[in-house]
């Protein structure tokens, strides 16, 4: 199931993943067994109450993300998205924060926003009874807690990224700063993953697989922070242009798939073949797309329509620096095309970026 797309909020874009859903389902279950528990409301009134609630407190976690957008942008990042998934939400942002000033300001936004909001919902609460009452008392118990448990000194929760700017000011060393947020992060990781166990094995109560799952999530992120630092240093004034494949080959949209794969791919002349259609590139063609149909459909079909068409994001300059370029290739197998002068130069993938890397790490080493 692929993630939804919901439009812009401040020019920035909203993205829920397929695993959203799981988690609101999760929680509104919840909700329901609460108001029907701890108050009068039953049947259909306590459902309403527990889709409000629910509906609220994803309200509460869009903005935190959107505060720490809107600073980002404020400060002259660019913001790609902001994206809910079963874990909560995060904020996209294209490029490191370029002083430690701005990663502070830019991630105690978010953490602000949560207990200014829990202190409003408890103002609201303060004068109504009932299962009102427990709505928004609900949801300022739990943007407080959102907003506390994202100040855990670890990447990549706030508290983490917070450290590392603290890191980052002492020392003047960033690699530093994201080196000991990394190493908390991981540890905080360790601690919730045992404090589920226990829970699971002493407590007996199912609730520990939270803990873990969230512990599994905190320790890859953390160490995937840790490789896009390293990756980022090896790249350092890297352009598209000296990481990409050159392929000055190009393939007209109308050729079937049958004699693209005998004349190209079969041949092994590159991997990836940007399509041209009334003398401009279309979209950008390879081996997996043509061994996504039958190969008895090859001769029916034409490269156009099983091409990868190119959107804002899949075509660079090739003077683009690849260090700004890296968040495009998380979560799915992304080529880019890389232009010189409006003609097309070459193809940038992950692949290519790996083999620079490793290159660059061997010269060093």
């Amino acid at each position: 199931m692929k993630a939804l797309r919901l439009g812009k909020i401040f020019g920035v874009e909203l993205v829920i993943d397929a695993s959203w859903l799981i988690i609101a389902g999760l929680i509104t279950f919840s909700l329901y067994v609460d108001f029907s528990d701890r108050t009068s409301a039953s049947g259909a009134s306590a459902w309403v109450a527990a889709g409000v609630t629910s509906f609220l407190f994803f309200g509460s976690v869009l903005m935190h993300e959107l505060s720490h957008s809107i600073v980002a942008k404020a400060r002259g990042l660019v913001v790609r998205r902001i994206r809910l998934f079963i874990f909560g939400g995060v904020s996209e942002i294209e490029n490191e924060a370029p002083t430690p000033g701005d990663e502070f300001a830019i991630t105690i936004a978010g953490p602000a926003s949560s207990v200014v909001l829990a202190g409003l919902f408890f103002l609201v609460a303060l004068p109504l009874e009932g299962s009102v009452e427990r709505v928004f008392a609900l949801l300022a118990f739990v943007n407080l807690a959102l907003g506390l448990f994202n100040l855990l000194p670890g990447f990549p929760l706030d508290g983490g990224r917070l450290l590392r700017s603290a890191v980052w000011k002492a020392t003047g060393d960033f690699a530093r700063g994201t080196r000991v947020a990394v190493f908390m992060g991981r540890l905080l990781a360790v601690l919730l993953s045992i404090a589920g166990l226990v829970v699971m094995v002493v407590g007996g109560q199912v609730a520990g697989l939270w803990y873990l799952a969230i512990g599994w999530f905190l320790y890859q992120a953390a160490s995937s922070a840790l490789v896009h630092m390293e990756s980022s240093q090896s790249l350092r004034g890297a352009t598209a242009g000296q990481v990409m494949s050159p392929t000055p080959i190009a393939v007209p949209a109308e050729m079937s798939v049958e004699e693209l794969h005998d004349k190209y791919l079969l041949g092994g002349r590159s991997a990836t073949f940007p399509v041209v259609a009334r003398g401009r590139v279309r979209g950008l063609v390879a081996l997996e797309h043509a061994a996504a149909i039958p190969s008895s459909d090859w001769s029916a079909m034409t490269v156009g329509q099983i091409m990868m068409p190119l959107g804002p994001n899949d075509v660079v300059e090739a003077d683009a620096l690849v260090e700004g370029l890296l968040e495009r290739f998380q979560g799915r197998r992304r080529r880019i095309a890389v232009v010189s002068e409006g003609r097309i130069a070459g193809v940038l993938t992950e692949v290519d970026v790996t083999r620079f890397i490793r290159r660059a790490e061997a010269k060093t080493g």
